[in-house]
C-alpha cells in the first residue's frame, strides 16, 4: 500500500484467502509467514471476515494505529470511512452540490449481507449500539425489514458507495444504470 511505501507504518494492503471452513488460526499464520518477506512496503490488516486481532500476536507495544479504536469505532472503519465522505464530497461538488441534504446509499456498514433502508434516514447511533449489542448481524434487529443486499441498486440516491463485497456490479447492475 502506497502509506507503506512512504514508511507510514498502517496497514491497509490487499491480498486474499479463499477459507471454506477448516483450521481457521493455521490458515491465518500460513498468510502471515507468506507475506512477512514483504513487510516493510506491504502491510496487511483486517478485513472481510477478520478482526485486528487477527494480525497481532500480543507483544506489539504499543499497539499498532490501525489496531487501535476510537469510540467504539476500528481506526480501519473511521480511515476508509473518512476516505469514502472525502469521495462523495469531491464528486458532488463536480455536480455544484455539498453533502449536506444528499441521500447516500451505502454497502458496508456491517459484515453481513443484509440491507436497512428508510426514506427519511437511518441513525447511525443507534445502528452503532446495535452492532454493540448483537455483532455482525445487527441488520437483524435493525429498525427496518432487511432487505437483500441486492436491493442498493435499486435504492434512489445521489452517492452510491458499493463498498463491501468484490463483485457488487455486476454487467446487469451497470445496464441498469444510477436508480
Amino acid at each position: 500500500m502506497e502509506v507503506a511505501v512512504c514508511r507510514v507504518p498502517y496497514a491497509g494492503a490487499k491480498a486474499g484467502i479463499r477459507f471454506a471452513g477448516g483450521d481457521r488460526p493455521a490458515v491465518l499464520a500460513a498468510y502471515q509467514r507468506a507475506l512477512e518477506p514483504h513487510r516493510g512496503i506491504f502491510l496487511t490488516g483486517p478485513d472481510m471476515g477478520t478482526v485486528p486481532a487477527d494480525f497481532l500476536d500480543g507483544t506489539e507495544d504499543p499497539v499498532p494505529l490501525w489496531a487501535r479504536s476510537h469510540e467504539g469505532l476500528g481506526m480501519d472503519d473511521l480511515a476508509t470511512g473518512h476516505g469514502v465522505k472525502a469521495a462523495a464530497e469531491a464528486a458532488l461538488a463536480q455536480l455544484g452540490r455539498g453533502l449536506v441534504g444528499a441521500t447516500v446509499a451505502l454497502e458496508g456498514f456491517g459484515k453481513v449481507g443484509g440491507l436497512l433502508a428508510d426514506q427519511e434516514g437511518l441513525d447511525v447511533e443507534e445502528l452503532l449500539a446495535l452492532r454493540a449489542l448483537h455483532g455482525d448481524w445487527f441488520v437483524e434487529h435493525g429498525p427496518r425489514e432487511v432487505r437483500p443486499r441486492e436491493a442498493l441498486f435499486e435504492l434512489e440516491c445521489d452517492v452510491l458507495v458499493p463498498g463491501a463485497r468484490p463483485d457488487s456490479i455486476t454487467s446487469t447492475v451497470a445496464d441498469q444504470g444510477p436508480a
